[in-house]
Parts: structure tokens; sequence; C-alpha cells
């Protein structure tokens, strides 16, 4: 009887483990943009996920140069209960109603170490990005577009 409690026991904290050890995955992700794509402090970089949004000023955020590009680099935790996943970028003192670059981010529920993806441009533009992705993300609206310039962002990341 004992050594099946123990048994039981043992099962159980492996479960909670590897649990705990899937929400410790951090997404490392690279921003880079042409220098000659001007600057604005404003612009904020949203991490989202279908529960949670989290945003930072890019001008806040660890950033280098080198002759043709400036980089930014942020991490996040990735949890376990995320379904999706997405980077949106777009500038607060923009004319309103701007289009917002989102980045779609194809990584499973329970994600696994991988490497640094390629550099690429956004899956599409569209205005309320954020809360379309959270709330709405079957919806379709019509200023969505696949059309980007080549001058935008462009992102990669990796998962560790």
């Amino acid at each position: 009887m004992k050594s099946k409690s123990i048994l039981l026991t043992t099962v159980f904290l492996t479960f909670v483990l590897t649990a705990f050890a899937a929400d410790k995955m951090i997404l490392q992700i690279e921003i880079r943009s042409p220098k000659s794509l001007e600057f604005d402090a404003n612009t904020d970089l949203e991490f989202v996920t279908d529960k949670t949004a989290k945003g930072d000023f890019l001008s806040q955020i660890k950033q280098q140069d080198d002759d043709e590009y400036r980089y930014f680099q942020q991490s996040y935790r990735l949890s376990a209960k995320e379904l999706r996943r997405a980077i949106i970028i777009f500038t607060h003192s923009a004319p309103k109603n701007q289009p917002q670059q989102v980045f779609l981010l194809p990584i499973p529920a329970k994600a696994k170490s991988a490497d640094w993806t390629n550099w690429r441009y956004a899956n599409y533009l569209e205005t309320n990005a954020v809360s379309n992705f959270i709330l709405n993300f079957d919806y379709m609206p019509p200023d969505r577009s696949t059309n980007i310039p080549p001058n935008y962002y462009e992102l990669r990341y990796k998962i560790e």
C-alpha cells in the first residue's frame, strides 16, 4: 500500500513539474527596421495572446545598430495556457486609425526550444489589431491588408 502511495505521489509530482516547466519557456524576439524608416519614440511593441497583452515602447527596450538596421530585443515568458500569440507594432502618435503590423507567432501551446527563425515582415496590417486579436480573432476587418511595404519592421524569434 505504501509503495502505491509513493508511486502515485511520484507520478503526480512529475506531472506538476512538467506543467510548470512548460511555463518557463522564454520567447526571445528581435525587431529590426531599416535606418531609413523614421523612428518614433511612441512606437509600441505588444506581445499579445488569446488571454493578455503586454506592451513596451521600442524606445525603452534593448537596442543596437549596424550600418543598415536598428535592432530591438525583448523577451517574454510563454504560458502553456496561451493558444494564440502575436507581436503587434503600432505608433501612438501616428494619425488615428493607422494600420498596425501583426506578426502571427505559430508557436504551439507547449512550446519547445527552437533556434532563431528567419527574418520576416508582418503577416498583415489592420487597425485595432490588439483588441481584434484578443476579443474577435475570427473577425476579418475590411481594412486588413497583406500588402506590406518593404521598409517596415521585420521580426525573428527563438524559444529558450
